[in-house]
């Protein structure tokens, strides 16, 4: 059967493309500039990468990391005696098309450099970073995204239960259980650990230690409810 809600929100997720959160008109500096005037003009405008603009207009390279907010990004040299000389030149990864998804953006601005120049047209006219992904957009990109794999899960367990409520309750019952087991485990591995190591360090036995416990019960009723009860003993003195 034919689910229109979940084409929908691939649609919708399609639909939402880098322009709609690019920054325009872009801010620049010529090539022959000094880098003491960029640097004026980025702390003005708190820019951190500077497009750098030929002769005739176009981009022929960026300044990155201006104020130096990002460890991971050389700042620009300041004794040269152009921008042209220590800005970085146009590559295929720090250029996106404006129409691609802002789906297939995040993984290139989540790493260094953290920004990229937008293509409209064959004319680079826009950037793109990080700050840019607290525009609407992409809020509604992951509302999106959440709600398809609620629905993508909720299909899967009515198939793997036959639609039935009850099935799919204690199937989450059991999940659950599995889970606090492997907190069960943790601690009593990290008390294990804790107790030897303080054990070689003060030379006491094992039986003036205090017993702590940390046991998640789970109690399930109409609806499935859990509570972790932690109990501990005296402190280590």
């Amino acid at each position: 059967m034919k689910d229109e809600y979940a084409e929908t929100l691939v649609e919708l997720e399609a639909a939402l493309q880098v322009r709609h959160i690019a920054h325009r008109p872009l801010v620049t500096i010529a090539r022959d500039a000094k880098p003491a005037a960029a640097e004026r003009l980025a702390s003005g405008k708190t820019l951190n990468n500077l497009p750098v603009r030929g002769a005739d207009g176009a981009i022929v390279g960026v300044l990155e990391n201006i104020n130096g907010g990002k460890l991971a990004v050389e700042r620009p040299r300041l004794d040269v005696s152009a921008v042209s000389h220590s800005m970085r030149t146009l590559d295929d990864r720090i250029v996106v098309e404006s129409r691609q998804t802002i789906e297939r953006l995040l993984q290139d601005l989540l790493s260094p450099p953290y920004y990229q120049l937008v293509v409209t047209d064959g004319r680079i006219d826009g950037i793109v970073t990080v700050s840019d992904l607290n525009k609407a957009p992409v809020r509604v990109l992951a509302y999106a995204t959440m709600a398809r794999l609620e629905t993508a899960m909720s299909v899967a367990i009515r198939t793997v239960t036959r639609n039935s409520d009850e099935a799919a309750i204690q199937a989450l019952v059991r999940a659950e259980r599995a889970r606090y087991g492997a907190i069960i485990a943790s601690c009593a591995s990290s008390i294990s650990m804790s107790r030897s190591w303080t054990r070689q360090r003060s030379g006491r036995k094992a039986s003036s230690w205090p017993n702590s416990a940390c046991l998640p019960t789970v109690t399930t009723r109409q609806s499935k409810r859990s509570s972790m009860a932690c109990t501990s003993g005296s402190g280590i003195r």
